[in-house]
């Protein structure tokens, strides 16, 4: 930024939040001041906003920068601030400040911040912030796919766990030459439950059958499982 020219009116804004210490009021009044002394320009007016929300979405929430923002205007002379933190944190808000025709310049950013550089900070900011759910949505995503993925381990374990624990009972009965549909009935006679505790169908005979053959397989890595269409 070049020199504009000894007593160039300027207004300073500044902000302070007891709840954020990241930049407190010395530091802004001599990054401020340096500035000044630099580009030869003189503070007309300091506003100076305590405890306001930093993520206020409207001006009307913000009376004191309403009132730096206006009186800039009226004098036609830039709006000076510290660091764009200073404006505020929430970056569609700030974009909205980079309607002329008030220039703020952002001394801690690039001293000759115009409004087209402004929007440029505060949409880099959107994107950032963009970026910033669409991965925190993804490692969600992510989280949830290992639990579905968790859980069906789990349930296919519990289920080959079971079928090898019933086929001692089932084969001596399929050795027999039984239909499924008898040794469904056998195992009800002798008061065998199924894993939820009801009496068993020839549907889940043949599932056990053919869990066991699944297992098997997987054992032997390459023969395939037995086909229990047939009763």
């Amino acid at each position: 930024m070049e020199m504009i020219g000894q007593n160039a009116p300027l207004v300073s804004y500044l902000r302070v939040d007891a709840r954020d210490d990241h930049l407190g009021i010395e530091p802004q009044l001599a990054a401020i001041a340096d500035f000044v002394e630099l580009f030869g320009f003189e503070i007309v007016a300091e506003f100076v906003e305590v405890g306001a929300n930093s993520e206020a979405e409207r001006l009307d929430l913000r009376p004191v920068l309403a009132k730096a923002l206006g009186q800039a205007r009226d004098l036609k002379c830039p709006l000076a601030v510290a660091e764009l933190d200073r404006l505020g944190r929430n970056h569609t808000f700030i974009a909205e400040l980079a309607a002329p025709p008030v220039q703020i310049i952002i001394i801690g950013r690039e001293p000759s911040a115009s409004p087209l550089m402004l929007s440029a900070y505060a949409l880099s900011g959107i994107q950032k912030d963009q970026f910033g759910r669409r991965r925190r949505k993804q490692a969600i995503n992510n989280l949830r796919d290992v639990g579905q993925q968790i859980r069906a381990i789990h349930k296919k374990t519990e289920a080959d766990r079971f079928a090898l624990e019933m086929l001692p009972l089932i084969e001596p009965l399929r050795a027999q030459g039984m239909s499924f549909m008898k040794i469904a009935a056998a195992l009800n006679r002798r008061g065998v439950p199924t894993t939820r505790g009801r009496a068993w169908a020839p549907g889940q005979i043949r599932a056990i059958l053919k869990r066991i053959a699944q297992i098997e397989y997987d054992r032997r890595d390459g023969k395939c499982p037995a086909d229990f269409a047939s009763q």
